[in-house]
């Protein structure tokens, strides 16, 4: 029982391992990235529809090649104007770090 102990124990470590890797390897990729979503608008500059987490995970998708999962995007209000907005992603327990989402309107 102490071998198999072990060696489960091995494998979590290894686990743990592979996955602060791979968040390591998307948090540089996206680090300095300009995520670009255009929306329908109004003259004002406020969106007829919020961004949802799902658009964002499709940009951050076709950027960089990562998808990341609906649970990893943490929005503390909704996007609902055209401009900057940092979104924070969240990768695990010691991974989170912001990318900058531009809001631009879409072109007729």
């Amino acid at each position: 029982n102490l071998k198999l102990a072990e060696k489960l124990q091995e494998k979590r470590a290894m686990q743990t391992q592979v996955n602060s890797e791979l968040a390591e390897s998307i948090q540089t990729a996206l680090a300095d990235a300009k995520i670009v979503i255009s929306q329908t608008s109004t003259d004002e500059g406020t969106l007829y529809a919020a961004i949802s987490n799902e658009q964002i995970i499709d940009a951050v998708e076709t950027f960089s090649g990562f998808k990341l999962e609906e649970d990893q995007i943490g929005l503390e209000d909704q996007i609902k104007e055209i401009g900057l907005h940092n979104v924070k992603v969240v990768l695990g327990p010691d991974t989170s770090f912001d990318i900058t989402l531009e809001v631009i309107p879409e072109t007729k």
